[in-house]
């Protein structure tokens, strides 16, 4: 057993944090057959800090979607950086309501 790896053991804080939450009501959802896009843009500016861009390894995105609407749909989370280019999308379809509780969890990893 090599105890100096001990040495090189460094222990890194894991933050968890909400960051996100938004209703769209059903009669914004229009159903024409085309791209309906509900825009919902907010400033993440935790993420400017000094404090993260010299630290943050990796981060993890959990979604839950809650669907009551006897319509499926596809989610298109898109992520922006300061000047509105897109850097990640993250899609997922979300089933239509059928009479029982319809929540989708979604687990999304970037490295």
């Amino acid at each position: 057993m090599n105890f100096d790896q001990v040495n090189d053991f460094k222990i890194e804080p894991v933050f968890v944090a909400n960051l996100a939450y938004f209703n769209i009501p059903a009669n914004r959802l229009i159903d024409d057959g085309g791209t309906n896009v509900y825009p919902d843009v907010r400033d993440f500016d935790v993420f400017k800090e000094k404090f993260f861009t010299e630290r943050l390894k990796k981060a993890e995105f959990d979604f839950e979607v809650e669907n009551n609407i006897n319509r499926a749909f596809v989610l298109n989370m898109l992520l922006l950086n300061d000047q509105n280019e897109v850097l990640q999308t993250i899609s997922f379809t979300v089933p239509s309501y059928k009479g029982t509780p319809n929540v989708i969890k979604i687990s999304y990893r970037s490295f």
